[in-house]
């Protein structure tokens, strides 16, 4: 945080700060799943209100269940 500057390099090498976009890893994006479907198991949609490249709707998708979303 702080003292040095920092870069975020893509599988291209381009520094992803400049372009604006981070990707959520998929592991994140698969426990995030897990979680909140531990939290509403009787749930049939998912909203999500920043899709970007719909990295965290793939396992809800796996699961069937409604999407609705926006960027």
């Amino acid at each position: 945080m702080g003292r040095f500057a920092k870069t975020v390099l893509d599988e291209l090498g381009l520094d992803r700060r400049e372009k604006g976009y981070y990707s959520t890893p998929k592991f994140i994006a698969s426990y995030l799943t897990e979680e909140l479907l531990l939290m509403n198991p009787d749930g049939r949609s998912v909203i999500d209100p920043a899709v970007g490249k719909e990295e965290l709707l793939e396992d809800f998708f796996k699961q069937g269940l409604q999407i609705d979303s926006f960027d």
